[in-house]
C-alpha cells in the first residue's frame, strides 16, 4: 500500500538536484506535441505577409550621384591655376540640405511638369479633410494647379533620399516611386536643379559683386583724379627748387592742406593702385558672371530600374517566418505550461509515486456490427417459421463461439497487428507474476482516472492472457454505468452481476463461457439509477462474490467504473488483491489522477501500480519525458 511521503528538494549550486530538465529531446518533443498551435501563428504571419504583398504598390528606386570638386578654378589675366580647399563635414551637410530643399523640388516640379501629373495627386486622408475642416485651412487653399504643385512637392519630399558616401565629398541621390522612368527622371532632374542652382548662385553674386566694384570704381577714380588734379596744380603754381632759407622758404609747404609736393603725389598714386585693383577685381567679377563654374558636377547619372526595392518579398517572408515562429512557441510555451493535461509517465511519478507499469497505444475499436447480427437472426426466425422448423443457435448466429472472440476488447492481444499492444499487456502480466502473493494472481481490479481510458480493453486482453496459459480466469463487468465489456460482447440483456448480487441468480449459471479457453465472463446489468450501481458494489453481497470467484477461479480480472467521482470502485478495493490505475494520456489531467489516486489511499487498497494508455495515431511525449 502506498502512502504519501513528502518530497524535500535538495540544491546542489542552487540546481534542484533530482529535479528533471528540460532537454533537447523534451523541447522537440513538444514542438511536435503543439505543432499546431505553432503552425498557426506562422501561417497567420505568411498570410498577412502575402496580403501586404499583393496590396502594397512596388517601388522602383533610381540613384544618381554628384561630387563636390574641392578645387576651385581661379582666373587670372594670363593664366588660370587651381586652388585646394578643404570642406569640413558642415560645408557637405549644408550641401545636403540644398539638395533636399524645396527649392531644388520646386525646380524638379516645374522642368517635369509635374503638377499637371494625375499619378502625384493623391487625394487627401480623413484625418487630414478634419484637420482642415477644424483649422480653416480650406478656405485658403489654391486652385487645382497649384494643389497639383504641392502634391508633387510633398510626392518628392517623401520619395526623395539624400546620403552621403562614407567621409567622401560624393553624395548620393535615390527616389523612389512605383513608376520605375519617373523615378530615374527625377533623380537625374535633381541632380541637374542642383547643379544649375549652384551656378545662378555663382553668377547673381557675381553679378551682385561686380556692380558693387563698379559703384567703388567711380568713387575711387573721382578721388584718383582730384589727386592727380592736386599735384598738377602744385607743380603749376610753384617752382621745382624749394628755397631752405629767406623769408619765403616756408610758403610752398603751406598750399594744398600744407601738403608738399611728395605727400600729394604720393595720395595720387595710391588712389591708383587702388583703383587698378578694384579694376582688376572687378575683371575677373565679369568673367565669372559671363563663365560661372560650380563647385560639384554629376559624377553618375540614373539608370532605368528594372528590379523593385519594395516591397523585399524574401524580407518579408523572413520577417513573417520570424515573428511567426516567435509567436506560435511562445503561445505553445505558455499554453503547455497552463496545460495539466497528463503527457508522461513521470509526471504522475513524480506527483503520486506509483509504480509505472507501462505506456501502452490502445488498439483500434472495430464495430461489432450488431444491428447486423440482429437483423440476421430476425431473417433466421422468420424463416425457420415459414418452414415449420425450429430455431438454431448456429442459424441464428453463424460461426458463433461467443461474439468475444473477434472483439478487440478481447482478442487485440492475440492478433498480429497488434503486437506493440500485446507485448505491452505481456509485461504487465509478468510483473504480476512476480508480485504475486501465495503463487496465484487472485482478484485483480483495474480502474481509471476518467472514463474512456482503456480500462475495459485492458481488463478483457489481461483476462485472455491468463486463459490462454491454462489459468482458470473470470473476466467481471464491474462498470455497470458503461458497459462497456457486455454492450461489446452482446450480453447486456443476459442475467449477470446485478442478478447475482440479488439472488435471482447464481455465479456458475450467470457467467458465460467465451470460445474455448477457460475464460468465463459475468456481464453486468442494467442498474435503475447511479445511486443503485454503487450501493451494488458497496454492498456486502458483492463482497461475498468476490470471495467466491476467488475461490472458484484461480485468476479473476474485474473491470471497475472510475476511481471519481468516489464509490463503489474505492468501496470495492479493499476487498481486491490488488489495483491497477489506467491514465489516458492526453485526456486524463493531474488533478484527477492525484484525486483518484488519493481516494484509493484512503479507501487503503493495495495499488500495483499505473498504466498509461495511449490513442493510436497519437504522439506522445514519451514515458520518461520530465517536460511539464
Amino acid at each position: 500500500m502506498h502512502e504519501r511521503v513528502e518530497k524535500r528538494t535538495e540544491t546542489r549550486g542552487g540546481i534542484p538536484v533530482g529535479e528533471n530538465l528540460a532537454t533537447l529531446r523534451d523541447i522537440w518533443s513538444v514542438i511536435l506535441l503543439r505543432r499546431r498551435v505553432i503552425l498557426l501563428p506562422i501561417a497567420v504571419a505568411f498570410a498577412a505577409a502575402a496580403a501586404y504583398m499583393h496590396y502594397t504598390v512596388p517601388t522602383f528606386t533610381a540613384r544618381a550621384q554628384v561630387i563636390i570638386d574641392s578645387r576651385m578654378p581661379q582666373f587670372i589675366p594670363g593664366r588660370a591655376v587651381d586652388t585646394v580647399l578643404a570642406w569640413d563635414t558642415a560645408q557637405v551637410e549644408s550641401e545636403i540640405a540644398v539638395l533636399q530643399s524645396e527649392r531644388i523640388a520646386s525646380r524638379v516640379v516645374m522642368r517635369l511638369g509635374l503638377g499637371k501629373d494625375g499619378t502625384f495627386r493623391t487625394a487627401p486622408s480623413l484625418s487630414s479633410r478634419l484637420m482642415r475642416r477644424i483649422t480653416g485651412l480650406f478656405l485658403a487653399e489654391g486652385g487645382p494647379q497649384e494643389d497639383g504643385f504641392r502634391a508633387a512637392l510633398g510626392t518628392i519630399a517623401n520619395g526623395l533620399n539624400i546620403r552621403r558616401t562614407g567621409l567622401s565629398y560624393a553624395i548620393d541621390i535615390t527616389f523612389s516611386f512605383p513608376d520605375p522612368l519617373r523615378a530615374q527622371q527625377i533623380a537625374n532632374a535633381t541632380a541637374d536643379a542642383y547643379i544649375a542652382d549652384q551656378l545662378e548662385n555663382r553668377a547673381e553674386a557675381a553679378r551682385i559683386g561686380g556692380e558693387w566694384l563698379q559703384q567703388r570704381m567711380m568713387l575711387l577714380r573721382s578721388q584718383m583724379n582730384v589727386a592727380s588734379r592736386a599735384v598738377q596744380v602744385f607743380r603749376a603754381s610753384h617752382d621745382y627748387s624749394i628755397a631752405s632759407s629767406g623769408p619765403n622758404a616756408g610758403a610752398p609747404a603751406l598750399s594744398n592742406g600744407n601738403k608738399t609736393l611728395d605727400e600729394l603725389e604720393s595720395d595720387a598714386a595710391t588712389y591708383r593702385r587702388i583703383y587698378e585693383s578694384f579694376l582688376q577685381s572687378y575683371t575677373e567679377s565679369v568673367q565669372r558672371q559671363s563663365f560661372p563654374v560650380s563647385d560639384a558636377h554629376v559624377l553618375t547619372e540614373a539608370s532605368l530600374p528594372l528590379v523593385k526595392s519594395a516591397p523585399k518579398s524574401l524580407l518579408v517572408c523572413a520577417l513573417a517566418g520570424l515573428v511567426g515562429s516567435l509567436l506560435g512557441l511562445g503561445l505553445a510555451a505558455v499554453i503547455h505550461n497552463l496545460d495539466r493535461t497528463v503527457r508522461s509517465s513521470s509526471q504522475i511519478v513524480e506527483a503520486t509515486g506509483l509504480d509505472d507499469l507501462g505506456t501502452m497505444t490502445l488498439p483500434r475499436m472495430r464495430p461489432t456490427w450488431a444491428w447486423c447480427r440482429k437483423l440476421w437472426r430476425a431473417f433466421c426466425r422468420k424463416r425457420r417459421a415459414a418452414f415449420g422448423e425450429g430455431t438454431s443457435p448456429q442459424d441464428e448466429d453463424p460461426g458463433r463461439a461467443w461474439h468475444g472472440a473477434d472483439t478487440p476488447y478481447l482478442s487485440a492481444v492475440l492478433e498480429h497487428r497488434n503486437q506493440a499492444f500485446g507485448r505491452d499487456v505481456t509485461a504487465l502480466k509478468v510483473f504480476l507474476d512476480l508480485v504475486q502473493v501465495g503463487g496465484r494472481p487472485g482478484c485483480i481490479g483495474i480502474t481509471s482516472s476518467r472514463r474512456d481510458a482503456g480500462s475495459s480493453v485492458l481488463a478483457g486482453n489481461l483476462a485472455v492472457l491468463y486463459a490462454k496459459e491454462g489459468w482458470k480466469t473470470l473476466l467481471i463487468d464491474a462498470d455497470l454505468q458503461r458497459q462497456s465489456l457486455s454492450n461489446s460482447l452482446e450480453a447486456k440483456d443476459k442475467p449477470g452481476l446485478l442478478q447475482v448480487i440479488n439472488g435471482e441468480s447464481s455465479l456458475n449459471r450467470a457467467a458465460l463461457t467465451l470460445g474455448r479457453l477457460p475464460l468465463d465472463f459475468l456481464p453486468a446489468s442494467e442498474a435503475n439509477c447511479a445511486v443503485q450501481r454503487d450501493h451494488v458494489l458497496m454492498s456486502r453481497a458483492m463482497a461475498a462474490l468476490i470471495q467466491k470467484a476467488t475461490e472458484t477461479y484461480e485468476v479473476v480480472i474485474i473491470d471497475l467504473p472510475p476511481a471519481l467521482p468516489v464509490g463503489g470502485a474505492l468501496a470495492l478495493s479493499p476487498h481486491l488483491t490488488g489495483l491497477i490505475l489506467a491514465v489516458r494520456a492526453g485526456a486524463s489531467t493531474m488533478d484527477s489522477v492525484v484525486a483518484a489516486f488519493n481516494g484509493i489511499v484512503r479507501a487503503q487498497a493495495r495499488v500495483f501500480g499505473f498504466v498509461l494508455t495511449d490513442t493510436p495515431g497519437r504522439r506522445q511525449l514519451g514515458r520518461r519525458s520530465g517536460w511539464r
